[in-house]
């Protein structure tokens, strides 16, 4: 008996509807259409926020999703992100300040039937402890827009901010409108229970790079792509870090130290500018300047169409990839104990006018390795197999799937709405960052998540 229980909460808190989905078919795709809740239940324009239950799970209910937002009437936004998960932390991070000509709109969703008081959520710039507050208290479920430009008019591009939730907030979205386009990004948990950690400083060669942050780098012909490094623990003070960059097929082109950088930096890194062609990089510690490490190595990721203008952004942090020897939890695995030596990961279908993507990254901390037997399987809507094929990609390489390219259309068809490509490799981890394309040179890109 699983289904999904589902409450669509109006921006002052009030209940709009509730309803239940049942889930009748193993593997099914789940698609929730804001266009279709609003036809069923005869609802105006709105602004809210839903939330998602599981009922009927054995095991655990950790719902995850990906949310496409695309604009229609002319307007040519296309942008996603992913679950909120219910992690209250007391610090988020990862909020890039806008660029002169932005507006960035951090979504302040009041998780908890209880009332954020005015002040109880502030902001800072990242290691300044300075802090401006929502001036407003927030009654139970209600939803705000903050408009962080005018709380901090003097900070811009690359500042990055700081945001206290005092545990009020479960993952806060932010919206960047530039241009005549939005694009939807999350703020990353700030760990308060961690510590930098000098063992990280003294790896054995059995761990060679030890923890990485693999990202991809689009053609730069046709795109900018951006790092900046994000502190994402409360006692981290430096950030001593190198980008290593690899063409597709796993080749090194090249390393680029960026120094033991403060707490506070404004520091984005251009990549474009660093390789002519297409691939990966990975962020990793370098110590050759002192430096402290606690193994929740983050960084924003910021890509730009060359031409169209259209962007997207994404974050993420970093693990030990494809070493048979653990330090800790990792590497870690998507399901059972370390090391995480296998993939599942769920890339979703296009649909309307949109096509699906991802940029399969194989990252490798040691190396020596073997290249990756990797299988994709296409299923339909109601979770049954329709076809599959094979790739393989080597060690530090990586590979675009396009599914429209590695599928016939005939089955692309028949997968349909809510269909999926199962991505499973029992001889690697892989990672990767998804995305939908409009044919146009709008994209979206955010990272995937296994299960």
């Amino acid at each position: 008996d699983l289904r999904y229980w589902l409450r669509l909460y109006d921006q002052s808190g009030q209940v709009i509807t509730q309803w239940e989905q049942p889930v009748t078919q193993s593997g099914a795709g789940i698609t929730i259409d804001s266009a279709q809740i609003r036809e069923r239940f005869s609802l105006p324009p709105f602004m809210g926020q839903l939330f998602i239950h599981v009922i009927g799970a054995r095991g655990h209910d950790v719902v995850k999703y990906a949310l496409d937002v695309w604009g229609r009437n002319g307007d040519p936004s296309l942008s996603v992100t992913h679950d909120a998960n219910a992690w209250p932390s007391v610090r988020y991070a990862t909020l890039p300040a806008p660029e002169a000509d932005e507006t960035l709109t951090v979504w302040v969703q009041n998780s908890h039937a209880t009332t954020i008081p005015a002040g109880g959520i502030t902001f800072n710039p990242m290691g300044v402890e300075e802090h401006r507050g929502v001036d407003q208290a927030i009654g139970p479920f209600e939803t705000i827009a903050v408009n962080v430009g005018k709380i901090f008019p003097e900070l811009a591009w690359p500042a990055q901010l700081e945001m206290r939730a005092g545990r009020h907030l479960v993952r806060p979205r932010y919206e960047i409108t530039q241009r005549g386009r939005t694009r939807i990004a999350h703020l990353n948990v700030e760990r308060d229970n961690i510590r930098p950690d000098q063992a990280i400083r003294n790896f054995a060669p059995s761990l060679g790079r030890g923890f990485l942050l693999p990202f991809p780098i689009l053609d730069p012909a046709k795109f900018e792509s951006f790092i900046q490094p994000n502190p994402m623990s409360e006692a981290l003070e430096t950030l001593p870090v190198r980008l290593d960059i690899f063409d597709d097929a796993g080749q090194p082109v090249s390393s680029h130290f960026l120094g033991n950088l403060p707490r506070s930096h404004s520091t984005a890194i251009a990549l474009h500018d660093l390789t002519d062609r297409p691939g990966h990089a990975d962020l990793v510690y370098d110590f050759r300047d002192g430096g402290e490490a606690d193994g929740w190595l983050h960084a924003l990721m910021r890509y730009r169409n060359r031409e169209t203008d259209h962007a997207a952004e994404t974050s993420f942090g970093a693990h030990i990839f494809n070493t048979l020897m653990t330090w800790r939890s990792e590497p870690q695995s998507y399901s059972g104990p370390p090391p995480g030596l296998t993939t599942r990961l769920f890339l979703k279908l296009g649909h309307d006018h949109l096509r699906s993507f991802c940029c399969l990254i194989h990252p490798a901390s040691i190396e020596g390795t073997d290249e990756s037997e990797t299988v994709l399987l296409l299923h339909a809507a109601d979770g049954t197999l329709v076809a599959e094929t094979g790739i393989r990609i080597q060690p530090s390489g990586s590979y675009m799937v396009r599914p429209h390219e590695l599928f016939e259309s005939d089955h692309l068809e028949r997968a349909g709405v809510g269909g999926y490509i199962l991505i499973r490799d029992l001889t690697c981890r892989l990672f990767g960052y998804h995305g939908l394309e409009n044919g146009e040179g709008g994209f979206s890109l955010d990272h995937m998540f296994g299960f």
